[in-house]
């Protein structure tokens, strides 16, 4: 758990060695990290292998932070600040070993695209080869192998939605649309794969607050806008399970109505269903900072969100079938 204690801005890490019940601050005296902003922690899937990446307070510098021990104890890759210069917004991401690392960042005051990535556990870091992109909310992800890398960002000037991947771990990237005639203007974006990397999907909305979804199914490298009437919405977050065929995403409505909206699809990403087009279940919500996840095999979703009529974070959690034969969602409910 990562975050910056008010209101010094103080970096916070806490680990917890089981499974979430007790936890313990990696930095109580508050000497190792010092202050920052823009916080981002990833790990590998044993959880020995452990990321951060932040801004640091006043200096602006970008920090790469890395444990190999469960995130017990911490090692600054950067101490003299000379290798990754200054930054806004980085994103931290890591493979299934935790040997592959990529982070993806805009600099400070030019917002040119800077991408970083490690093949040795976060001890070493190369930048990867990219055009000179001008960049905006940059997020990065990849597959469990590490090879297979995708980003995504708006550009500032033009505000077009801009997806580069890497099939190389991370040493080249290529733009999947350099003409901009695929994807559009947009802002807010998110992307996610699957364990092998083939299946790719991003979402975002448009600057007329269109939800728009597109997806891959060949690593990247062409894409498709995905079938179905997804309306007009904000904030929206997307997650796939391990295989990539089951996908859900989660937005507020951007109407007057501000409906919290669920979407899932069943056939990797090509058609996407309202998980409640009643709107009787999910309500209304500031989905600000709402997120959604799945297991590895897609069978219990769970979305969190702050619910407009009261002020408080729900949860909410939907059960299929692992045959998906019971779609629409057979348990929808809130956990209060």
């Amino acid at each position: 758990m990562l975050y910056g204690e008010i209101p010094q801005l103080m970096l916070k890490i806490f680990y917890s060695p089981d499974f979430g019940v007790n936890w313990t601050d990696v930095d109580p005296t508050n000497t190792t990290f010092g202050k920052g902003e823009s916080f981002q922690i990833s790990t590998d899937n044993s959880g020995l292998y452990v990321y951060a990446t932040w801004i640091e307070d006043t200096t602006n510098n970008t920090k790469i932070f890395y444990s190999s021990d469960n995130g017990v104890n911490w090692t600054d890759v950067d101490p003299t600040n000379t290798t990754f210069g200054l930054g806004v917004d980085p994103q931290i991401i890591t493979d299934s070993t935790g040997k592959y690392v990529y982070n993806i960042w805009q600099t400070h005051t030019t917002t040119y695209i800077k991408v970083f990535y490690s093949s040795d556990f976060g001890v070493n870091w190369a930048q990867a080869t990219t055009d000179a992109f001008l960049i905006n909310k940059p997020q990065i992800t990849t597959n469990s192998t590490g090879k297979y890398v995708y980003a995504t960002w708006r550009e500032t000037v033009t505000d077009n939605i801009k997806i580069v991947y890497s099939s190389d771990f991370g040493n080249n990237f290529t733009d999947v649309d350099p003409t901009n005639t695929t994807f559009g203007d947009g802002s807010l974006l998110q992307i996610i794969t699957d364990n092998s990397g083939s299946f790719v999907y991003a979402i975002w909305e448009d600057l007329s607050n269109n939800i728009k979804i597109f997806h891959s199914s060949n690593n990247g490298v062409s894409w498709s806008a995905a079938s179905g009437s997804l309306g007009i919405g904000h904030s929206s977050q997307i997650t796939t399970d391990d295989s990539g065929r089951y996908v859900y995403a989660i937005w507020e409505d951007a109407t007057t109505s501000g409906n919290v909206k669920i979407f899932y699809s069943l056939d990797f990403g090509n058609n996407f269903t309202d998980a409640d087009p009643s709107n009787s279940i999910l309500g209304k919500g500031n989905l600000d900072n709402a997120q959604i996840t799945t297991d590895d095999i897609g069978k219990n979703i769970y979305g969190t969100w702050t619910a407009i009529s009261t002020g408080f974070t729900v949860i909410t959690r939907g059960i299929k079938e692992a045959d998906s034969r019971s779609f629409p969602v057979v348990q929808l409910g809130i956990l209060r």
